[in-house]
């Protein structure tokens, strides 16, 4: 995670818990591909699972089914302290959080069944590695238009007018660390996602990196006001998701 981002994780986490069920919104979704049901397909009660920025813990425990074992990292101790609380309300889940360097994994190579990331791993050279044969990667991120029309009406936010897309960083990657080119599958995403209320569109900006230092700079109010006022519909407050998602075979 980009040192920028560690510290809004940082302190807003500690704050405010990091539970995104809080946030009541609806979403319609255009994809061939989700993110859980993609990773739940593989995974048995035999899997070896790593989860790469786990958060809080709720994906691991919540959403994926039981598997042999799932280690969930995460760089930030507020989230993995979170994650552990949440862990006492599952007592059967064969979880373990751990506070760990995405970029400095310190788990011996070729030992897990899957390997996933969420919105978090911009940099999954170790994922080649840490696979047995026929292990799988599993990925979902945010492009760079991801959220385009909030952060063009704040103008500024997570990879706003960077030119290299995410997805062509991230194959390159990939192909590099090990992966051929022919056991990747990418996966367009595009997500209208509708908040019940302001307050729920303002608690995911000041849980996440889309527009960073929400509500800390001059006008930010006026043009979050804005933002809701265009796009306020009989759904919700719109969203506009793009996303890419990723599943990657060794062999």
């Amino acid at each position: 995670m980009d040192n920028k981002y560690e510290e809004l994780y940082k302190r807003v986490g500690k704050l405010r818990g990091w539970d995104f069920s809080k946030i009541k919104y609806e979403e319609e979704c255009n994809a061939d591909y989700n993110y859980i049901e993609e990773i739940n397909k593989h995974i048995t009660s035999n899997s070896l699972v790593l989860d790469v920025g786990t958060g809080g813990g709720e994906r691991v425990l919540k959403q994926f089914s039981n598997a042999g074992f799932i280690f969930g990292i995460d760089n930030c101790n507020e989230m993995i302290e979170t994650a552990r609380k949440n862990l006492s309300k599952y007592p059967d889940k064969r979880v373990k959080f751990i506070k760990m360097d995405s970029n400095d994994i310190k788990f011996p190579n070729g030992i897990f069944d899957i390997v996933c990331s969420r919105h978090c791993w911009d940099n999954p050279y170790r994922a080649y590695e840490l696979l047995k044969k026929e292990g799988m990667y599993f990925s979902e991120d945010i492009e760079n238009d991801d959220c385009i029309e909030l952060k063009e009406v704040f103008g500024r936010g997570q990879c706003f007018n960077e030119k290299v897309r995410l997805q062509d960083k991230i194959l390159e990657i990939l192909i590099n660390s090990g992966f051929e080119k022919q056991n990747i599958i990418l996966y367009q995403i595009n997500i209208n996602e509708y908040y019940k209320t302001e307050d729920d569109l303002m608690y995911l900006l000041l849980n996440t990196p889309i527009i960073m230092n929400f509500l800390e700079e001059k006008d930010d109010d006026r043009k979050f006001n804005q933002y809701v006022n265009k796009y306020k519909t009989d759904k919700g407050i719109l969203l506009k998701r793009r996303l890419f998602g990723i599943i990657a075979t060794k062999k």
